[in-house]
């Protein structure tokens, strides 16, 4: 249900693959890389193919953890079962997890997730991953910590369906009132008077405390044991030729510059860009928050981690495939307003997006998306 973004191509999630089978099916192309006249430094050199580590940090920056919220053991278990528990919903049928699945890159892979009666929303289920690491939250920003963030799809008359104008889908509620079904929904569990007291010192339900357990969890959201980051500390050989190739493709400046945007460890700019990809007024993007004409159409530009399981992609789900995404820039409609003056179409053969894609999808993290410590605790 959660709609942050974190991160995505400048709007979305993406098929999972292993290192070894990154390979497209059929290869168009002599798997060869283009010259290194662009690199500088010493590249380091892989069957036949030219590279450079060093260009995507292999850490990531402080995480930004409040001082009303230290974690604790207890209250990053509380918010996990708050988090895949189905009774924060007004119906008892769905909870944050039913959009945001470990297995799906803790993303959907619909355009637009049904709530509570399946109504339906008009943003994508954005992928959580590294969600620390942000200074704000949403596909336009709305929310400026974690803390804040959680009661949102609680109080949205579409998602958790605690809010109380039906007549507006991004209505969110007031977190001071709709509270009643809620906690009582929450006090049926036998589990939670000791867990609330265990992370809290009482047994007491609040909103707050809801928001800050689930908080708490997802800050352990934490990827960086993909193959890519296997590849990038030195182990040549944790991805194949054709994904080197991407990646080659995608840290040249000259011929892709998908790091202007997609950049740092986290593979994203945390900024909010406007791709040319937004068809309708019904979502505006960062001008909903800012009311500024000049933010239409910007959305927060997506984290690339785990991408290759969140398809479909763009805030809105529009485009299916991962290699679809990269097509697109291809010939991009630069007549759409404020499209960012970085698109521009991009010279790309068959070879170079399934190349691209085959470099994305080593960014899948099994040891991350499989830990135990995230999975739903519920038999639901």
């Amino acid at each position: 249900m959660f709609r942050l973004i974190l991160l995505l191509i400048l709007g979305a999630s993406f098929g999972l693959t292993g290192c070894k089978e990154a390979a497209p099916s059929t290869p168009t192309g002599t798997n060869q890389p283009p010259d290194d006249d662009n690199n500088t430094g010493d590249p380091d050199t892989y069957e036949g193919i030219t590279f450079k580590l060093g260009v995507i940090p292999t850490s990531l920056p402080s995480m930004n953890i409040p001082q009303i919220n230290q974690p604790t053991a207890a209250k990053i278990e509380l918010g996990r079962h708050l988090f895949y528990d189905k009774r924060m919903s007004t119906t008892r049928q769905v909870s944050c997890g039913s959009c945001h699945a470990p297995e799906k890159g803790f993303a959907d892979n619909v355009a637009v997730s049904p709530g509570i009666q399946g109504r339906m929303g008009n943003l994508n289920a954005m992928t959580l991953v590294n969600l620390g690491h942000y200074e704000d939250y949403g596909w336009n920003g709305r929310f400026k910590s974690l803390e804040e963030h959680a009661p949102g799809p609680i109080f949205n008359t579409v998602e958790l369906g605690f809010g109380r104008d039906p007549n507006f889908v991004e209505y969110y509620g007031d977190p001071d009132s709709d509270t009643i079904i809620l906690f009582r929904n929450l006090g049926e569990e036998p589990k939670y008077p000791n867990m609330f007291k265990d992370a809290f010192g009482t047994t007491d339900i609040t909103i707050e405390r809801i928001a800050h357990a689930i908080a708490a969890f997802e800050r352990t959201f934490v990827s960086i044991t993909s193959p890519f980051d296997e590849f990038n500390s030195g182990t040549k050989t944790a991805i194949d030729g054709y994904a080197i190739r991407g990646y080659n493709l995608f840290t040249d400046a000259t011929k892709t510059n998908c790091l202007s945007c997609h950049n740092g460890a986290n593979f994203t700019d945390n900024q909010f860009n406007n791709n040319g990809a937004s068809k309708t007024t019904k979502n505006q993007g960062r001008a909903d928050r800012t009311g500024n004409s000049a933010d239409i159409g910007k959305f927060r530009t997506p984290s690339l981690r785990n991408a290759g399981l969140t398809a479909p992609y763009m805030h809105d789900g529009s485009i299916a495939t991962l290699e679809d995404v990269i097509r697109r820039y291809r010939n991009p409609d630069l007549s759409r307003t404020n499209i960012d003056p970085r698109i521009r179409p991009l010279d790309l053969t068959d070879q170079d997006v399934a190349d691209i894609a085959a470099f994305i999808k080593t960014l899948t993290d099994k040891k991350f998306l499989q830990s135990p410590g995230l999975q739903n605790p519920w038999n639901n």
